[in-house]
């Protein structure tokens, strides 16, 4: 009888729990779009209007549903809020959902041998 209660509590459990989902995580489209220090928005390179900016990703055949990662300033004084925000509400108004501003990343690589203090 006590074996019985474990047996149906845990089936309860599993029952209730069900499968849970979630979907999946693309690669980030890789579409060279940066923002620059003087508030330049630029496309492989080219600088560019915003207004270009959905004809350029269509062209470059980057789909709507994919994440489009831009490249802004390290420093947070040096980023142009007011040009993110208006070039994510052109993104969004050509169906482009899934914008993400990013920074470079940065890695420093140090030895341990380096780490301990020489006399």
């Amino acid at each position: 009888m006590f074996h019985l209660y474990w047996i149906s509590l845990t089936l309860t459990i599993l029952l209730l729990s069900g499968c849970t989902t979630t979907t999946v995580a693309k690669e980030p489209q890789n579409t060279e779009i940066k923002i620059t220090t003087s508030g330049t928005l630029v496309f492989k390179d080219l600088p560019i209007t915003q207004e270009q900016l959905p004809d350029l990703l269509r062209k470059g055949r980057v789909k709507r549903d994919d994440t489009l990662h831009i490249l802004v300033p390290m420093n947070k004084e040096q980023r142009d809020y007011r040009l993110m925000r208006s070039v994510t509400d052109t993104l969004k108004r050509a169906g482009y959902g899934r914008i993400v501003f990013t920074t470079e990343k940065k890695a420093l690589g140090v030895l341990k041998e380096d780490l301990i203090r020489k006399p």
